[in-house]
Parts: structure tokens; sequence; C-alpha cells
């Protein structure tokens, strides 16, 4: 397992950015077809400090996933910030002619991190991106992490449709569960109004036979 929970420890245990770069460099250096190469690559982007490539997975000649880590001075939470993160990632990509890249966004002063997939499908001569909402992980000391560690924990790094694979699960949010219970609370709403409803017709259709039949009655 390539990232667990001692390793997440570790990782937010760290106060210089070196240090995490290193420890992401020795963890990918342990799989297969990933070719370790860390150099520092100038940016100029107003909420990024540094860009550092840890190397690259090789899958094939054709499917290859260069690692980067960014160094951002704004910032990382779990719902904002998917967007500007995901231009930048795109912009390198496309600045350094890759088709794929797995970026981790980090800021020292907070420990949090965002782990994001961004690849591309081409469509004759269009060059799509995937959707910027999807493939990436929000990882924080204050949350379990537990989708993070066994989507790309167990991740076997093969192929690169082992990382999109890894990538795939989004984890089971508040407000989903939020969701759900709005909408069972408006299920049993909509089931108790139509219980009510067979209940009264039912009443009325034997209140109306009643009445029928003590007129019948009272003619004979």
């Amino acid at each position: 397992m390539i990232v667990d929970q001692s390793f997440l420890n570790q990782l937010f245990g760290e106060s210089e950015l070196n240090a995490i770069i290193k420890r992401w460099s020795h963890k990918f250096g342990e799989l297969d077809h990933y070719t370790p190469n860390i150099k520092n690559i100038s940016i100029e982007h107003d909420k990024a400090v540094s860009l550092t490539q840890l190397g690259i997975f090789e899958f094939t000649n054709i499917d290859k996933l260069p690692v980067f880590v960014i160094a951002l001075n704004t910032p990382i939470n779990e719902k904002t910030g998917k967007k500007y993160q995901f231009d930048l990632a795109k912009s390198i990509l496309k600045n350094h002619g890759y088709i794929n890249g797995l970026f981790l966004f980090h800021n020292i002063q907070q420990q949090a991190f965002r782990m994001s997939l961004v690849f591309s499908e081409f469509h004759d001569t269009k060059r799509k991106f995937n959707y910027y909402k999807r493939f990436s992980f929000y990882v924080s000391p204050q949350q379990n992490n537990r989708t993070f560690i066994k989507q790309f924990g167990a991740c076997q790094f093969k192929t690169l449709n082992d990382v999109k694979n890894a990538f795939s699960v989004e984890p089971v949010t508040k407000e989903f569960y939020q969701l759900l219970e709005k909408w069972i609370t408006i299920l049993s709403i909509m089931c108790n109004f139509r219980k009510t409803q067979k209940t009264n017709q039912t009443a009325k259709t034997f209140n109306s036979s009643d009445s029928l039949h003590g007129s019948y009655s009272s003619g004979s």
C-alpha cells in the first residue's frame, strides 16, 4: 500500500517543503514504472510559491504520468480552490508537453493538501480535459481520510487506468447525508399523504354505500 495512516501522520508532521517532497519521492520510488527525477521548475502564479517535478510514471510509450508538487500561499480546503488549481495544472501540462499529470497541492502552514489527477482525451483534433470537480482528494489531519487511503493507498499503479479508477470514487460527504435525509423526509410525507387520501377515499366510499343501503331500506 503506497499510502496509509502512518504515512499521512508523518506527512502532516512536516514543517518544511523539502521534507514533504522527500517523503513523496521515496513513496513513489517504491513503485514500478516510476522514474524519480526531482527538479525545480520556474512558475509565475500569484497563488503558487514553487513547482517541483518529482518524477514520472511511464506505463507505455503513450501513457505517461508526471508527478508534481505545487506549494501554495493560499489556504487549501475541501470546497474552494479546485478550479484555479485545476487551471494551474492544465497550464503546466500544456507548457511542458504532457498529456496527463498527478498534482499535489500543499500549503506548509496548513498541513492539508489536495491530490488531483488531471488528464486529457482527444476527440479528432480537440483536446478535452477531465472535469475539475472530480478526480481529486482533499486530505487533512482534521478528517479521517478513509476514502483517500482506501482508493489511492491500494492503487497498483500498473496502468494509467489504475490511477483513474483510484480517483473515480467520490467520498460520501455530510452534504450527501443531509440531501439523502431530505429526500427520505419528502418521500415519507408523500407516502403518508397518499395513505391519508386512500383512507379518506375508502371512508367516503363506505359512507356512500351505507347511505345508499339506508335509502333502499327506507323505501322498502
